[in-house]
């Protein structure tokens, strides 16, 4: 094992990466010049980035958040639904070149054995490197019964993972690190933008309850950003006025009130506590807070009566999901689901279905079968991995908190991605009780820089 090693170390890999798009391109013409064109791009496209994932990551990373979360899915309906390419039972996303890149990129990494890759399997990775093993096993599993949906659904609902990975290796150093935070923060900050785009040109400034001006991941991405914002300013400082550091606040939280996703509602709410119980935020910065959200919500509610929208209708609306959950469709959909679900479950209940056949559970109170998430992650993970799935990702983030806990004397950029990081958990932990990540990267480009700090720690 260790000959291989130190036979790629010896290659020049930059040449071999630049040899290998001419020699697989010449072999794939040949095969497919007659066959499928559009397949042929996407073949290489995907070898160009893994140039493009080796040598510049920050681009890549931008490239995946940008096309992957962005364009992919906020803009989807801008593209008029134009977001992949069907080839037989294929369904290739724009970002799948990018995330093919990432995986090669992060193999050829690993192989070379660079300092932190003996941290990231053996050491503090571990329970990172456990789980991932079982959901490989899992896809292995069932891809002679599913076939390629087995793929498809390891990629929808924990590819995360690798880019949580590929974002570790690839920042070893505190500069690195400050550098891909920015990126995520200004691109999570972006998701303003974002929902003004689609929410005059799809939604015509729509301000009714249901007409999103952002998904829930957006939603998510935008929390996060607030969050990293406020203490990257707090820490750090960002050249900014403290005028225009209020207007991003003013803003964003205006927009996730309008974009009503009550699940990062409840995260945001369960975030901002856990920054109050760490005393991150202060009596007078409370006070600010509540200057700022009730500024918040006085220009919510001119904009609402502007609109013709009764402001305590819309929020009264959304609450129902936690005053009676029988008056909100959507909540009580969960209920059926979510019932029919564990019924389902307890037939595997310790190792699940597996990945591929996309759930399909008949729900008897709603006469269908369901082919998509059940909103809520904990009870997906269940259908799909068992008891012994969730057990292991609760343990891998307990074991997380745990290490960066351990961190002590961090600087700069380093102390603001270790809080933030804490932020994200929590609320990720509680975000997943009524959604799922499946369509988020934010979520894991930031617990990949949380990660970082723990397998790069003697190496900055």
């Amino acid at each position: 094992m260790s000959t291989g090693i130190s036979i790629i170390n010896n290659f020049k890999l930059s040449k071999i990466l630049l040899i290998l798009p001419f020699l697989m391109v010449s072999i794939v013409i040949s095969y497919l010049s007659v066959h499928n064109l559009i397949l042929l791009v996407v073949f290489v496209g995907s070898i160009i980035s893994i140039g493009l994932a080796y040598f510049y990551p920050t681009i890549t990373l931008f490239a995946l958040l940008f096309i992957g979360q962005i364009v992919q899915y906020e803009l989807s309906k801008i593209l008029e639904g134009f977001t992949a390419l069907s080839l037989s039972n294929l369904n290739f996303r724009f970002s799948d070149p990018i995330l093919f890149g990432i995986i090669v990129s992060l193999t050829l990494k690993l192989m070379q054995g660079r300092h932190n890759v003996k941290e990231l399997i053996l050491g503090k990775g571990k329970f990172f490197v456990l789980f991932f093993i079982y959901v490989l096993i899992e896809v292995i599993r069932n891809v002679g019964i599913y076939g390629t949906f087995a793929l498809g659904e390891f990629r929808t609902y924990y590819g995360g993972f690798v880019v949580l990975n590929y974002v570790a290796i690839n920042t070893g150093t505190i500069i690195e690190r400050k550098k891909i935070f920015k990126l995520i923060m200004y691109l999570g900050l972006g998701q303003i933008i974002v929902a003004l785009i689609k929410g005059a040109y799809i939604q015509g400034f729509s301000l009714n309850a249901y007409e999103k001006w952002l998904s829930a991941f957006g939603s998510l991405a935008l929390l996060y950003a607030l969050f990293a914002f406020y203490l990257y300013n707090k820490y750090v400082k960002i050249n900014i006025s403290k005028t225009m550091a209020v207007i991003i606040f003013l803003s964003g939280i205006l927009v996730l009130i309008i974009a009503s996703n009550r699940s990062v509602w409840l995260a945001g709410s369960v975030g901002i506590l856990l920054l109050i119980i760490l005393k991150e935020i202060k009596l007078k910065e409370q006070i600010i807070f509540l200057i700022i959200g009730a500024i918040v919500l006085f220009i919510a509610m001119q904009l609402f009566f502007f609109e013709g929208y009764n402001f305590y209708n819309f929020f009264g609306k959304r609450l129902l999901a936690f005053t009676n959950y029988e008056s909100d469709e959507t909540s009580i959909w969960r209920y059926y689901v979510w019932s029919s679900l564990l019924e389902s479950v307890y037939k595997n209940i310790f190792f699940g279905f597996g990945l591929g056949d996309n759930f399909q559970i008949f729900v008897p109170e709603l006469n269908t079968i369901l082919y998509n998430s059940p909103h809520n992650f904990y009870l997906a993970m269940l259908y799909q991995l068992g008891i012994v799935g969730i057990f292991l990702i609760l343990l891998l983030f307990v074991s997380f908190i745990n290490q960066l806990t351990k961190l002590k004397n961090l600087i700069d950029t380093d102390l603001v991605i270790k809080k933030t990081v804490y932020v994200v958990i929590v609320c990720l932990l509680i975000y997943w009780l009524a959604y799922s990540t499946e369509k988020d990267l934010f979520t894991w480009c930031f617990l990949g820089l949380g990660f970082s700090l723990i397998i790069n720690k003697n190496f900055k």
